[in-house]
């Protein structure tokens, strides 16, 4: 056979493959489906193996694969992989996912195993590899919950703005603000799942309001007086959200931004919306002027400066009033923050702890 022959030849069978994934492809995508993506990993696994005899880890890892799967298969899921320590689900509707998760909270699994959760609902396109395998769903809802889960902290559950609207009850999540997720066009909300059933406030926070409450830790002033705390004061709103305590950071794992507040506004200074937006959801430990404060009902936002634009916007919780108030003009303040907003004249920085202030 001559080469052309050969080439020839080879083509076609190229071009016929193509036609055949072509239609592979189309009987695929017709059957998509909306379909609830679950990520459990095992977050102590690696330093429990370090050092350690094989028989002293294995049994940990099967006795958390084995009672995940028990679990997911009870709720109507679908253990589609076990990928090392972790665990792959699918759900079929919302329900059933929140089903399994409260579930497993009663299942006190978290109480023996150091776990992360990250959930998703969206379209899917499921394959089947092999007539004795679940189906393997693909699509972005599967690289979202990838992506989302990268943030997760052990013993937190974090789900996506369309699992937490597809849920009734909006008060089963907190919204922690917009993170850009690697390879997907825009920031995408993410929100914190809340132990459900929820604990009873008042009994849980019992101990720390008789601290806060007690005679000895009550001022009166001529234009002042001490605030009577309530389980209210601890609650976390699901109405528009201006500010959020520091304290919220320890659920996320955020990567740190390695630049000062005076090289990030070089490096973003010519950089346009997309390319700006890949520096969301980043810590930062930064140190500006203090100018000015802006105080609308109950938000409250400092506005710190350097020389050059943009400036910082830090978004603060409304009791910290009486401490912005005493900043001076021109004062250095030390804060860390999770940058969360980038413009073309502001920064906004949210999850604020102020560090310190140098008059």
């Amino acid at each position: 056979m001559s080469e052309s022959k050969h080439i020839d030849a080879l083509v076609k069978k190229y071009l016929g493959q193509l036609q055949e994934a072509d239609e592979l492809g189309k009987s695929i995508e017709d059957q998509a489906k909306p379909t609830v993506v679950i990520f459990i990993d095992l977050t102590d696994s690696t330093a429990m193996k370090h050092g350690k005899l094989a028989r002293s880890w294995l049994g940990h890892i099967f006795t958390f694969i084995s009672v995940i799967s028990e679990v997911a298969m009870k709720s109507g899921g679908t253990v589609v992989k076990r990928i090392g320590d972790e665990v792959m689900l699918t759900f079929d509707e919302i329900a059933s996912s929140e089903q399994f998760l409260d579930s497993l909270a009663d299942s006190k699994l978290h109480e023996h195993f150091q776990f992360k959760i990250a959930a998703d609902y969206g379209k899917a396109y499921h394959f089947k590899f092999h007539s004795g395998l679940a189906d393997d769903p693909y699509g972005t809802v599967v690289d979202r919950c990838a992506r989302i889960a990268k943030y997760c902290k052990p013993g937190v559950t974090l789900c996506s703005g369309d699992y937490a609207g597809g849920v009734d009850n909006e008060s089963f999540f907190y919204p922690l603000g917009s993170f850009s997720l690697k390879g997907l066009p825009d920031p995408e909300p993410i929100f914190v799942r809340k132990p459900q059933p929820s604990p009873p406030s008042k009994e849980y926070l019992e101990p720390l309001l008789a601290a806060l409450n007690q005679p000895a830790n009550q001022w009166t002033g001529f234009r002042f007086a001490t605030r009577a705390y309530t389980p209210a004061s601890f609650s976390l709103t699901t109405e528009y959200i201006a500010a959020r305590p520091f304290l919220l950071r320890e659920l996320l794992t955020l990567p740190r931004l390695p630049y000062s507040f005076q090289e990030f506004q070089i490096m973003i200074k010519d950089l346009d919306d997309d390319s700006r937006n890949q520096y969301l959801a980043y810590s930062v430990e930064w140190e500006a002027s203090f100018d000015s404060f802006i105080r609308r009902g109950s938000f409250l936002f400092a506005i710190l400066v350097e020389e050059s634009m943009p400036y910082v916007n830090l978004a603060l919780m409304p009791d910290m009033i009486e401490i912005v108030k005493k900043i001076k003009k021109k004062a250095r303040v030390k804060f860390r923050g999770v940058i969360m907003k980038i413009g073309g004249m502001t920064i906004d920085i949210d999850y604020v702890e102020i560090e310190g202030l140098t008059n």
